[in-house]
């Protein structure tokens, strides 16, 4: 008899799932963190519609944020976390931490050769178009437009007389 995971459809998820390694877990395990409002049954959904991946068990926690005080003395908490651990049919194996991380600096070029400055920032100003050249060109598109719809409006009179 086969599990059914869920009904619940995604299409377009908007949830943030943040995969992480912070624990030592073996290799069909994965820990994510979740939003607070998620529960078991949404995360095995989430997981199966959007990345095809069929769990065997989830186990969540929520976390307290940690007290401290603000610059008035107040004492505040900082936002409660929850963490789920998810057991997988299949181990998933954490790529290698690349040794040297020059290449992904900023202003160096990326593996496929592109620059990561030129990806990351917009350029300053944009090139203003020279407005004659559009409204010429707009215009041929508008007479063209006009002398076909004046076209089948003659031959439409044509055919009637």
């Amino acid at each position: 008899m086969s599990k059914i995971a869920g009904k619940r459809l995604v299409y377009f998820p908007n949830i943030p799932f943040i995969l992480y390694r912070g624990l030592n877990l073996p290799p069909n395990f994965a820990a994510f963190r979740v939003p607070l409002n998620v529960n078991k049954f949404d995360v095995r959904d989430y997981l199966l519609h959007v990345y095809n991946l069929k769990t065997l068990s989830v186990k969540t926690n929520i976390y307290q944020g940690s007290l401290y005080r603000n610059e008035y003395g107040q004492v505040r908490r900082q936002a409660a976390t929850k963490r789920a651990i998810v057991e997988m049919e299949e181990p998933f194996i954490y790529p290698e931490v690349p040794k040297d991380l020059r290449q992904w600096r900023a202003g160096d070029s990326l593996p496929d050769g592109t620059s990561a400055k030129t990806l990351t920032r917009y350029p300053l100003y944009l090139e203003k178009p020279n407005m004659k050249v559009v409204n010429e060109e707009l215009d041929k598109l508008q007479e063209a437009s006009v002398s076909k719809s004046q076209q089948k409006i003659s031959r439409l009179l044509r055919s009637i007389h």
